[in-house]
C-alpha cells in the first residue's frame, strides 16, 4: 500500500517506509496537485500550470510523470 502524506513535508510512504521523492519541485507540486484533484487532467492544462515556457513543456511533462510512475508503481 502506498500513502502520499501532504501537510507538513510532503512525504510517499510505500508499506510503512519512506520513498526517495524527486528532486524536482516542479514534479512533486505535479505529483500534489494530481493527488488533491483525485480526477484525470488535460495535459495541456497541466503544460501551462507548471512548464509555461517556451522550451518543451510536453517533454519536461513526461519526464516529470515518468519519475512518478517510478515512485508510485512499485
Amino acid at each position: 500500500m502506498t500513502k502520499l502524506t501532504l501537510l507538513g513535508e510532503m512525504q510517499v510512504l510505500r508499506r510503512g517506509r519512506p520513498v526517495p521523492l524527486p528532486a524536482s519541485r516542479k514534479t512533486r507540486a505535479l505529483l500534489a496537485y494530481l493527488a488533491v484533484t483525485s480526477k484525470p487532467q488535460r495535459r495541456d492544462h497541466l503544460c501551462r500550470m507548471f512548464w509555461d515556457l517556451p522550451d518543451d513543456p510536453r517533454g519536461a511533462l513526461c519526464w516529470s510523470l515518468s519519475k512518478l510512475r517510478g515512485i508510485l508503481n512499485k
